[in-house]
């Protein structure tokens, strides 16, 4: 584990969940982004009506606002929330722009959190929305592979990133890090985390690096992904499609 076991500084849980959760659902946000976050957990739920899914959110900064809309979830819907405040200071320093800030490593934390807690976790940005079930992913065989998503289209950049690495992303593919079914004991087995890290702390290799966390973890994941289908994460570019301000 690269964070260590002083990751949660506390912990607040929601839940009217009666049994044993299907599948552990995980965020990584700030409280601008909470209320994204909150209404992608309500998508799930709501194609999702008879499956039992427990959500886990990552931060070190939520409103207490925003903290009781998502135990209002909680009370009209069967299911649970988790609060995660977690101590950011080890990923501040990391690459940033005005687009992204240090939160967009909170995805990096989520496996060594669960490591011996799960065996698999669902990550999903804040900006995701479901329109459908997820029971194929809850199924899903990922054994062998540290990671199953879908690949990302837009990589003019890989070039430069193979040179640099030796990924041949071109040939083995560059997945999108929003939407990752994570396999927490290949993940820790692999030192995923610790890899990603050691790559966003390299100077020399930042000029390669354009979506620095996702550019991070697929050198790091380079092999051993499973790809699979995009409607598991079907990218909407609203600029281009409605061509407004």
């Amino acid at each position: 584990m690269f964070f260590g076991q002083d990751l949660v500084k506390s912990k607040v849980e929601f839940s009217s969940l009666d049994d044993n959760e299907e599948l552990n659902i995980a965020y990584g946000a700030d409280d601008k982004f909470m209320f994204g976050a909150g209404v992608s957990i309500e998508s799930v739920i709501i194609n999702n009506k008879n499956r039992k899914l427990k959500f886990h959110i990552f931060t070190d900064d939520i409103s207490a606002e925003n903290a009781e809309r998502l135990s209002l979830i909680c009370k009209n819907n069967k299911t649970a929330i988790n609060i995660y405040n977690v101590n950011a200071e080890s990923i501040k320093t990391l690459p940033s722009n005005k687009a992204w800030n240090h939160a967009i490593y909170f995805r990096l934390m989520i496996a060594d959190y669960f490591h011996r807690k799960a065996n698999r976790v669902l990550y999903l940005d804040s900006d995701v929305f479901c329109s459908g079930d997820i029971g194929d992913l809850i199924d899903l065989d990922i054994s062998g592979h540290t990671v199953a998503a879908v690949n990302d289209p837009s990589t003019k950049h890989i070039i430069k990133t193979d040179e640099l690495f030796c990924t041949s992303f071109a040939e083995k593919g560059y997945f999108n890090s929003g939407v990752m079914l994570i396999n927490i004991d290949e993940w820790n087995k692999c030192s995923i985390t610790e890899k990603s890290m050691k790559i966003l702390i390299n100077d020399c290799a930042l000029n390669a690096l354009t979506y620095y966390d996702q550019d991070a973890i697929n050198v790091a994941t380079c092999g051993s992904v499973l790809f699979i289908d995009n409607t598991f994460n079907y990218i909407i570019d609203l600029n281009y499609k409605y061509k407004y301000d």
